[in-house]
């Protein structure tokens, strides 16, 4: 028998249906390990880092509309331009 498309043939069935196997009780009962992406600790740490950025710009942002003294201006307009610019390079959203 010759099989024209070679993709298409025989199959070892003890291979594919090992796949279905179910697991035996003792593995069952176990918990699955938690997955590493960023979900844990350092995760959690960078988000409230990126979100006391975000505070921190929307409070220059008030304060710049307020009003204020030409030394105060200056030392806002770097502190805006500092926390845009580390939420540009770690956090995924920006805030604009």
């Amino acid at each position: 028998m010759e099989v024209s498309n070679p993709k298409v043939g025989w199959i070892n069935l003890k291979k594919v249906l090992s796949e279905y196997v179910t697991k035996p009780e003792k593995d069952a009962n176990k918990r699955p390990d938690a997955k590493k992406s960023g979900s844990g600790k350092e995760g959690r740490v960078q988000q409230q880092k990126c979100w006391r950025a975000r505070k921190s710009l929307a409070r220059i942002a008030r304060e710049l509309k307020q009003g204020y003294k030409p030394a105060r201006g200056e030392v806002l307009r770097l502190q805006r331009a500092e926390e845009e610019e580390y939420l540009a390079l770690f956090c995924e959203k920006p805030l604009r």
